[in-house]
């Protein structure tokens, strides 16, 4: 299976996950991948916190960057809304 990274990038510096982990396919790393950018979302906003200029960049094992998921260009109305557990919903906009 091919492995993915989550690394975090905050203006100008990045947190690299040197680990990464194994997902079937990319469709797969990227929907793990907006869940993290939603939770790190929320969280900035519960510490009052500005989400701008913060993004998950998904690479592969290379090194290749395949995708920046970018926190300011979630959809915010969503953030009131709950699901059945009370958690938070965000969707992309």
């Amino acid at each position: 299976m091919p492995r993915y990274h989550f690394d975090i990038r905050n203006h100008a510096s990045v947190a690299a996950d040197e680990e990464g982990t194994e997902f079937h396919d990319f469709a797969a790393a990227r929907r793990e991948a907006t869940e993290s950018a939603r939770d790190l979302l929320i969280a900035c906003l519960k510490r009052g916190m500005s989400p701008k200029g913060i993004a998950i960049e998904i690479t592969d094992d290379a090194g290749n960057l395949l995708e920046s998921l970018v926190l300011t260009e979630f959809n915010l109305a969503g953030l009131d809304s709950h699901d059945e557990n009370g958690a938070h919903r965000l969707r992309l906009a």
